[in-house]
């Protein structure tokens, strides 16, 4: 009999912090979709690097939302393009950065090139 009572304690705990885990996953996604629609003011730059030696070029593009002088978004975008003897390889990356009361709520990452096996 008690070990079906810590059996249901245990289970009951775990539904409990696996619903806690969810709501904050929802509240994050909901501000990161207000984020990106809210149409805050937006600050754009690029960076063009080129290093000849190794045959390798880029520019990455970076993008700041500010709102009430806070950054709620950072995103940095490059893409590379490196010479393989004539034929030009292309990948392109990015990370974004989200944030709420000036603290990082999440964090997306990914990259991509022209070769299907990448």
């Amino acid at each position: 009999m008690i070990k079906k009572l810590f059996l249901a304690a245990g289970m009951l705990t775990t539904l409990s912090g696996f619903s806690q885990d969810s709501l904050k996953v929802v509240r994050i996604d909901s501000l990161v979709n207000y984020y990106n629609n809210a149409g805050f003011k937006a600050e754009r730059d690029s960076v063009i690097n080129t290093m000849p030696e190794l045959k390798i070029s880029s520019r990455t593009y970076l993008t700041v939302l500010i709102h009430d002088g806070a950054v709620k978004k950072y995103e940095n975008r490059p893409t590379f393009i490196r010479d393989n003897n004539g034929i030009p390889d292309t990948a392109t990356g990015y990370n974004i950065f989200y944030f709420d009361n000036n603290k990082l709520i999440k964090v997306e990452e990914g990259m991509h090139d022209s070769k299907p096996k990448f």
